[in-house]
């Protein structure tokens, strides 16, 4: 189970951010990447569906840890620190 183990809850920690816009515009790159799909999917052209996903995996993880590691550098979600790294390591494989 995921949680908080700071008093702040969940919104009340992007008040306290120093980038606040770091998660909107992760979250809002994650919707953008989407917006070809269906066209791509007509098209079955497999290699831009999975840059599709791939990018929007990569823009949600990122919008993600904007805002659990938001002023803080204990770790408060144990278990989503090596969902996150995990998910970078490979993409940092695939790029090579």
């Amino acid at each position: 189970m995921f949680y908080i183990s700071s008093p702040l809850h969940l919104f009340d920690k992007l008040a306290v951010m120093l980038y606040p816009e770091l998660p909107i515009g992760g979250f809002l790159a994650a919707a953008l990447v989407l917006v070809p799909l269906p066209r791509q999917i007509r098209a079955r052209n497999i290699a831009t569906i999975a840059l599709v996903f791939w990018f929007f995996e990569q823009c949600l993880v990122s919008a993600i840890n904007a805002i659990i590691w938001a002023g803080n550098v204990n770790n408060p979600v144990p278990h989503w620190c090596d969902i996150g790294e995990s998910s970078h390591l490979c993409a940092a494989q695939l790029k090579t």
